[in-house]
């Protein structure tokens, strides 16, 4: 899935302590918080019919109207 506004440090150099991911806790991490089907305003705008699905960091409304545990201050075992 395409992500747009994201910057992500994949090279190794910025990396310590790498272990690898236990699938069944990356899937059950995704499963805890909501994720929705949208649109981009600027691809209704043109016409253009792209759905895309993930979650929604609300930067519009005061209170949230869009569940996330993004901070939440449990972390997952990683064994």
């Amino acid at each position: 899935m395409p992500a747009q506004g994201w910057l992500t440090y994949s090279t190794l150099s910025k990396k310590t302590n790498i272990k690898k991911l236990d699938t069944s806790l990356a899937l059950d991490k995704i499963r805890q918080d909501d994720q929705y089907l949208y649109e981009y305003k600027r691809n209704v705008a043109k016409g253009v019919y792209d759905p895309q699905a993930s979650f929604i960091i609300d930067d519009v409304n005061d209170v949230s109207h869009y569940s996330s545990q993004e901070n939440s201050s449990t972390k997952p075992e990683i064994s």
